[in-house]
């Protein structure tokens, strides 16, 4: 054990079932260190069963209060180098059943004693849902009630990531060990991953749950969708893309008026907006301070008057701070106004956590550092998609007689209303690709682009390809194909392109999707406007009826 929480450098220690009916200093020593043995909270064993027992690193907390219940010890810490304090409850859950709707609501009194700061983590002895489980002996009347109870409790649970369950007798195999929170401590820690290791001696998989984790961020230019609203936009927008531009080829043009309006517009943002956190919690501060004075004195017209303001510019910055998390968050089809600021950040958190690629398993082995996952990813995509294979060979199409189309209205150069109706039907919000303007963007500011963008296209439409690299890049991401994905071929990537190089093909996909219902068989019914993949089903029914009817013998594959 002492070994364990070096390796993994712990500065919280929780253990179950430790089986002491007594712990004192030279016990924690010997057992996670010397750094642990001043501040620690224990619940003895009964006998040879139970006990539970907490221990902080000195260095980093330190215990302010304790108490302990029949199944759980509840400690509240603070870190000394920030002074943040918040409650910890480790448990250690009851085996018999007739004891569990009691620990249960053992949780509901400890919740009553916590703030809103609450992490509670441990052996619960019973499973949440029946894919805790491998196989179908199972309480139903006490996962409910457990359910119920972390429901009213408001609590979210931490997902586990690289584990389903987390404890195995080598014949059933369950998940009964979990960490939940409040939503105010989620927020504390936004980063944090729960992740299991290796089982070692124990029938039980330790949890490691890391608060933070350092990962190099995207600074980039990122377009915020609520910028269109701000009285100002248009003219720096207008300002910034109008400016002389000394260059005839049209991506080079537009691709340099893009960069320019993206710095304009940041510089912008900043002035007007600023450090919009910062900002809150100062106006929060300025507004208590008065409200303070005014309980001793009356307030004179000019801090009534500073008051009001601040009142205002806080309703403001809150509303901007929604609008921000929500386009975070990627629940766009709710309207910011259906939900508050912390719904989101809690979906923005999640969201987060669930993206993050703790690890990769390569032929090399695991890998957990973020230079080697990234070292991975490169490796496999440019084996994967940066080589060309030598073709031996090819169809002779001549040869297959398909049927021949006339598509000379294809050639016709495109217009104006043409990509006008394009952006309008782009979504307005979707993640953006290496440029970092999304489709409010171009809708918002047509009046000012579309000379440009119009140039670009129809130097597009005279298959000029020059420059046009700076428009056509995109952003290649992982998308899991299982909920424990570790290797790469377990990850599905998909590519955010660039703003230009999507309006392209979106506009050529509109034109040649008008023609697919006589370019493509009538074999073929899926993402075939006015077809339906039900349609294969009533094809093949109607066949066999037909062959049937006929005596004629015949075979299906599938």
């Amino acid at each position: 054990m002492n070994d364990l929480v070096r390796d993994l450098r712990s500065t919280i220690v929780c253990l179950q079932e430790t089986k002491l009916s007594h712990v004192e200093g030279p016990d924690i020593r010997e057992t996670v260190g010397a750094e642990f043995e001043r501040h620690f909270a224990y619940l003895p064993a009964q006998e040879t069963r139970g006990g539970v027992l907490v221990a902080v690193h000195e260095d980093f907390y330190t215990v302010q209060s304790s108490f302990i219940t029949s199944n759980a010890v509840t400690v509240k810490v603070q870190a000394t180098t920030s002074g943040a304090s918040w409650w910890l409850t480790v448990v250690y859950g009851p085996q018999d059943d007739s004891a569990k709707l009691a620990f249960l609501n053992e949780l509901r009194q400890i919740s009553c004693i916590t703030s809103d700061l609450w992490l509670i983590i441990g052996d619960f002895n019973m499973i949440l849902q029946a894919s805790d489980k491998s196989n179908d002996n199972i309480n139903r009347r006490l996962m409910g009630a457990f359910h119920k109870t972390v429901d009213d409790l408001e609590l979210k649970e931490l997902q586990l990531k690289g584990r389903k369950f987390t404890w195995t007798n080598n014949v059933t195999h369950t998940r009964i060990d979990r960490a939940f929170c409040t939503g105010d401590w989620e927020q504390m820690v936004p980063n944090c991953m729960l992740q299991a290791v290796s089982s070692m001696v124990s029938d039980h998989c330790p949890l490691l749950l890391i608060g933070d984790i350092v990962v190099k961020k995207y600074r980039g230019f990122r377009f915020e969708s609520f910028w269109p609203r701000i009285q100002g936009f248009s003219d720096q927008v207008a300002e910034a893309w109008n400016r002389p531009v000394s260059l005839h080829n049209p991506f080079l043009r537009i691709h340099t008026k893009m960069q320019r309006t993206a710095k304009k517009l940041r510089g912008w943002a900043k002035s007007i907006i600023g450090n919009n956190k910062l900002l809150l919690l100062a106006a929060r501060q300025l507004i208590w301070i008065l409200d303070v004075v005014q309980e001793y004195r009356q307030l004179s017209p000019e801090e009534l008057l500073l008051k009001r303001d601040l009142k205002n510019r806080y309703l403001a910055m809150t509303a901007i701070e929604k609008l921000r998390v929500r386009q975070q968050s990627r629940m766009t089809y709710i309207k910011a106004g259906d939900a508050n600021s912390k719904f989101f950040f809690l979906r923005v958190n999640g969201r987060r956590r669930r993206n993050f690629i703790q690890s990769l398993h390569t032929s090399q082995g695991a890998v957990h550092l973020q230079e080697d996952k990234e070292r991975a990813v490169v490796d496999h995509f440019t084996d994967l998609l940066g080589s060309v294979g030598s073709r031996e060979e090819t169809i002779n199409w001549d040869r297959v007689n398909l049927q021949r189309h006339d598509l000379s209205h294809l050639e016709v150069p495109f217009t104006e209303k043409e990509v006008h109706d394009v952006i309008m039907e782009m979504h307005s919000e979707k993640a953006p690709g290496p440029d970092g303007y999304i489709g409010s963007f171009f809708k918002s500011c047509w009046d000012i682009i579309k000379g440009d963008l119009m140039s670009a296209v129809h130097f597009f439409y005279e298959l000029h390809g020059q420059h046009f690299n700076l428009l056509n890049c995109a952003h290649i991401v992982l998308i899991p194909k299982s909920v424990d994905a570790s290797a790469l071929s377990e990850y599905r990537p998909i590519s955010l392109t660039s703003s230009i190089a999507k309006i392209i093909s979106k506009i050529l996909a509109t034109w040649l999707s008008s023609c697919l219902d006589s370019l493509v068989s009538r074999n073929q019914s899926a993402f075939i406007k006015r077809r339906s993949i039900h349609d294969n089903f009533l094809y093949t029914q109607n066949l066999i009826k037909a062959l049937h009817k006929a005596n004629r013998s015949s075979l299906f594959l599938k």
